[in-house]
């Protein structure tokens, strides 16, 4: 359900039936990111689990919003804040039942990798993975997930929910150069592709391929637009 503003997911709330095994999964639009304390202070007065992330944009039907709020109500099996190399988690989950894991992490954390190869290392192929990096449109590395405990930065919320969905989502990139080999890089500091400065290989591409000359000081007003990936397999990344 997508709510525009704050009154809206208040009364939306107020007329909602919520079991004591259920929680709102709640992705906020980092336009709307000075009410969101204000959110939680409403949600915690109500006694109401909840968890969710601040995103650049809301995927709302062929709309791209940064105003807003979206509200699910899931049934979690598992759900808890992950910390990187740091994930308790000793629950048996049945063979013979679906399960998704719904993933909200720090998009803009350097520890991004730890703490997917957490959640990876702990759950393995026994669920299927939704979600991805929440964060500022900006790229300013701040606290994005929360939950009824606080706000948090450098961590992931996970929850899993039984459910036989059929995953089918993509995320709509499509590739201008590449792919380049790294040969060096720090965490997820990119030095060189191809044996070449990384910069400079990005803004050579970007400037053949779009136009557009960029200089180290508005490096992150065009990076935000067209960003690395990662290849997997020969046609998606």
């Amino acid at each position: 359900m997508y709510l525009s503003t704050l009154n809206d997911l208040k009364y939306y709330v107020d007329d909602l039936s919520i079991g004591s095994d259920e929680r709102l999964m709640i992705y906020v639009g980092d336009g709307c990111e000075k009410e969101v304390q204000d959110m939680m202070n409403f949600l915690n007065s109500k006694n109401i689990l909840f968890f969710g992330g601040i995103y650049s944009k809301l995927l709302v039907g062929d709309r791209s919003l940064s105003k807003g709020y979206i509200v699910n109500k899931v049934k979690p099996v598992y759900c808890s804040i992950v910390l990187p190399n740091l994930m308790r988690f000793n629950k048996e989950l049945d063979k013979n039942e679906n399960y998704i894991a719904l993933v909200i992490a720090d998009g803009l954390s350097s520890r991004f990798k730890e703490l997917i190869d957490t959640v990876y290392d702990k759950l393995g192929n026994k669920v299927k993975y939704l979600g991805g990096g929440a964060g500022f449109y900006n790229l300013n590395h701040k606290p994005c997930i929360f939950d009824n405990d606080g706000i948090y930065v450098d961590s992931l919320y996970l929850c899993i929910i039984n459910s036989e969905n059929k995953i089918v989502v993509e995320h709509g990139w499509n590739i201008l150069k590449g792919p380049f080999n790294v040969t060096e890089a720090n965490e997820n500091i990119l030095s060189e592709l191809d044996g070449e400065n990384a910069f400079e290989k990005y803004s050579e591409i970007l400037e053949d391929e779009t136009g557009l000359a960029i200089y180290k000081e508005d490096f992150f007003t065009y990076a935000k637009e067209y960003p690395f990936g990662i290849m997997n397999g020969a046609n998606s990344y």
